[in-house]
């Protein structure tokens, strides 16, 4: 940070940030709209997500029925489920509407954000390897 706001390189690590955050909103999201997505993201582990709780969230998705994935089951899954809700939140509803808000079922972008959740993954684990040395 300087005089003039975050230096160059701060600058692009805030804006993948934000990027990231909305590619994994996303895939989630989309996953609930379409359940069959859930195939494409196999390879996505649970640690692969900069917030734990979107982890959380894909694996109760993998865990549902097929046909049973939609906002409200998903909403009473979560709700039902030992990890409560962010801090702050009654229920679910509010963490699955979120997700609901931006979806990507455009097939070619999907594939990409997916790659784009592993390839921040591997980038945050490096980061932590390198500033644990």
């Amino acid at each position: 940070m300087n005089e003039y706001g975050p230096a160059p390189r701060e600058q692009e690590r805030l804006e993948n940030l934000k990027t990231i955050d909305a590619v994994e909103r996303m895939v989630i999201g989309s996953c609930i709209v379409d359940p069959s997505l859930l195939d494409r993201c196999a390879s996505l582990r649970a640690e692969d997500f900069s917030v734990p709780i979107r982890g959380y969230v894909l694996g109760v998705l993998r865990d549902m029925p097929r046909q049973l994935v939609d906002s409200w089951p998903v909403t009473v899954e979560l709700d039902k489920g030992r990890t409560p809700p962010p801090a702050g939140l009654y229920g679910w509803a509010p963490v699955v509407s979120k997700f609901l808000d931006e979806i990507a079922l455009d097939e070619v972008h999907f594939d990409f954000y997916v790659r784009a959740i592993a390839s921040g993954a591997a980038a945050r684990r490096m980061r932590e390897r390198l500033g644990a040395a």
